[in-house]
């Protein structure tokens, strides 16, 4: 039996005990936090507390991985001890809940509280005492004013005394975002630089119109150079980003955008631009983005127009020179209008591939300067770059128009003295079968329509067109080229082996057709106002065409429509092999493969 003394030492030995800790000052962008703690003890229970906070620092590591806050942990309340541990624990999970539920009036009151006990500490107290609901809600506070921390859970151990210990958080300096997962609103060019130039940006949204028209760029080494350009050289920056227009318009004038190398060193990510929801104006001619990187590195980076429509005094939208200069993939998604008044030998869009994903795309495009001479005037241009250049894909639900010279019906484009300008146009050549090919080929799911002016506006310039099942191509034309020459892409393309769909022009050439599969159709269409000396499909080249393959395949249940109304001017005399105007039998049938050496097939199987 213990004495009336005895009894007495033992309450006071059961009394709480305060810990005094040192207060921490964390500073968080522009909010300082002071973080004081202070734990009750019980020296009758060392045991049973040790394994109490235990427990309520296992619960502590449960609330860190919901949350990026350096101070929610199990520290916040304290509870009694008892001499039944289970009930002690339970008590601790209750206490432990609690913390988080602390209102934000209370948190914001008690951190004022700490930042008032830190003063006094500045002025002479080594250590500020405060209360286990206190530290509670200062620690609420820090996660309400900072969720850009981390922290190791705290733990508690119990000295040689068996007093309970703090083992301090281990706060991490700042860290950012993950690359490309924040989101940053731009009210002006130099925002929206920074934003660009910002690896965590993920969508850059624009607040307004955004004017870059005069806009003092920077190149030149360490950008000291000012002029109409932006070299963004930072390391590691590329990602996928979405440029968010909301509706608003990016005005690049005569201002535009260079990536460079740097961009894609020490990162597994590469530029996927994703312009979405904006109206884009462009006059630099070269687009609001030029690709000064290595073939290798621009291949493997993605354009997409989503919801994007140019303005009709824009030129070039993606224009980086002839001979296999570096640029991209581009894709359409949603609803875009592209806008382009070409200056002279230029295109549209100059890409290693294009694919029409879903929704409606259409391209108005004239020029400036026509003619019908020129290897690179088109509305869509697939690059020479053999190890990297692809398709041009219609993708099925997914509608790709080509409006071209004076088929264009934009008023503010003044296209009635436009001509010559070509549809799809490939640098290269598939130099294989259609099934082994990885360029010059056209493949349509979806469907794709070519409204082609006057001159010799080819609306398909390349090896092959695969019709697949499902897929639709109508091609509407005025081409009306007149020579009696074989026609040359440099030369003039007026020419007889120019036709509506040409391959197999250039002695590299060596495989062209077409192919249309069940359920495929393909629809040609010239009006009879027209004089032409070029067919409606051609291949072969000015040669014997010695080695060559054409074919043409319209599968079971595929359609070929072919409608010329043109008429002529140079038709076959049977007394000799010029054209002498005897007969009416034009020079060209509808379907000409060109050459005496080569190997010519027409396959329809069951009209």
């Amino acid at each position: 039996m213990l004495s009336k003394n005895n009894r007495k030492e033992q309450f006071r030995k059961q009394e709480p005990k305060k810990q005094r800790f040192a207060i921490k000052k964390l500073t968080v962008g522009v909010a300082s936090v002071l973080i004081g703690f202070t734990f009750m003890g019980m020296n009758a229970s060392a045991n049973t507390t040790a394994e109490t906070n235990t427990a309520t620092g296992d619960q502590a590591v449960e609330e860190s991985q919901n949350s990026t806050s350096a101070n929610q942990t199990s520290n916040s309340q304290v509870p009694s001890t008892t001499s039944n541990s289970q009930s002690t624990k339970s008590n601790d999970k209750q206490a432990v809940s609690a913390a988080p539920a602390q209102k934000h009036e209370n948190a914001v009151s008690d951190a004022s509280g700490q930042a008032t006990k830190a003063a006094a500490a500045k002025n002479g107290d080594a250590s500020v005492t405060t209360s286990a609901s206190s530290s509670a809600a200062s620690a609420n506070s820090a996660s309400d004013q900072s969720q850009a921390l981390s922290s190791t859970p705290d733990t508690v151990s119990v000295n040689p005394t068996g007093t309970p210990m703090l083992a301090f958080a281990r706060l991490n300096e700042f860290e950012p975002a993950s690359q490309g997962q924040s989101e940053s609103g731009v009210s002006d060019y130099a925002d929206f630089l920074s934003a660009l130039r910002d690896s965590r940006v993920g969508t850059i949204t624009l607040n307004n119109d955004i004017d870059f028209s005069n806009a003092n760029l920077k190149h030149g080494p360490n950008n000291g150079l000012s002029g109409t350009y932006e070299r963004l050289n930072n390391t590691g920056i590329a990602r996928a980003v979405t440029i968010n227009g909301n509706g608003h318009e990016l005005k690049m004038g005569d201002r535009y955008i260079e990536f460079t190398s740097a961009n894609q060193k020490k990162t597994d990510s590469n530029w996927d631009i994703q312009l979405k929801d904006l109206t884009l104006q462009t006059t630099s001619g070269y687009g609001p983005f030029w690709f000064a990187n290595t073939p290798g590195e621009a291949a493997k980076n993605t354009i997409t127009f989503n919801g994007v429509t140019t303005t009709t005094d824009s030129h070039e939208i993606m224009w980086y020179d002839a001979g296999g200069a570096s640029t991209t993939h581009v894709k359409f998604e949603g609803n875009n209008t592209i806008n382009s008044t070409l200056n002279g030998n230029t295109a549209a869009i100059y890409a290693y591939s294009i694919e029409a994903v879903n929704g409606n795309t259409t391209f108005n495009v004239i020029d400036s300067s026509p003619a019908n001479t020129g290897t690179n005037r088109s509305a869509i241009l697939i690059s020479i770059d053999a190890a990297h250049a692809g398709k041009v894909i219609v993708d099925k639900g997914a509608t790709l128009t080509i409006n071209g010279d004076n088929q264009v019906n934009v008023p503010e484009m003044n296209s009635a003295d436009s001509y010559g300008t070509m549809g799809i146009r490939f640098q290269n050549w598939a130099k294989k079968d259609l099934d082994k090919a990885k360029t010059s080929v056209v493949q349509v799911n979806g469907k794709l329509n070519l409204n082609m002016g006057k001159g010799g506006s080819i609306a398909i310039l390349g090896s092959y067109v695969d019709v697949q099942p499902g897929g639709n191509v109508t091609i509407n034309t005025q081409q009306n080229g007149t020579s009696t020459l074989a026609g040359d892409l440099a030369l003039g393309h007026r020419g007889t082996h120019f036709g509506v769909i040409a391959g197999g022009i250039e002695a590299s050439d060596d495989y062209a057709g077409l192919r249309i599969a069940n359920g495929g159709s393909l629809k040609i269409v010239r009006p009879t106002d027209v004089n032409s000396t070029q067919p409606l499909i051609s291949y072969g080249d000015a040669g014997s065409s010695g080695g060559k393959t054409f074919t043409v395949n319209v599968e079971n249940g595929g359609t070929l429509d072919l409608q010329d109304g043109a008429t002529d001017p140079q038709t076959w005399s049977f007394n000799n092999t010029s054209s002498t105007g005897k007969t009416n039998m034009p020079w060209a049938g509808l379907i000409t493969m060109w050459g005496t050496s080569g190997t010519d097939t027409i396959k329809i199987r069951r009209l």
